[in-house]
C-alpha cells in the first residue's frame, strides 16, 4: 500500500495567530512547530505572509 500524503488546511485565523505567536516571540518557531504540530517552514512562511499584508494595509496608497 501506497503512502499517500494528506495534505492539511487551516483557517486563516489560525494561521494569523500563529504568526502573531512569533512576532510576539511569544516561544521560537521550533518550540511552536511541535505545540501547533507543523513545520518550522510552514511557520517562517505564515509569519512572512502576515508582516507583508500587515505592509500591504500600513503602506496603501489612500
Amino acid at each position: 500500500m501506497a503512502y499517500e500524503a494528506i495534505r492539511k488546511n487551516h483557517l486563516a485565523i489560525f494561521k494569523v495567530n500563529v504568526a502573531m505567536s512569533v512576532l510576539r516571540d511569544d516561544a521560537p518557531i521550533s518550540q511552536l512547530a511541535v505545540k501547533y504540530s507543523l513545520n518550522d517552514i510552514i511557520i517562517h512562511r505564515w509569519k512572512c505572509e502576515t508582516l507583508a499584508s500587515m505592509e500591504a494595509r500600513v503602506f496603501r496608497k489612500a
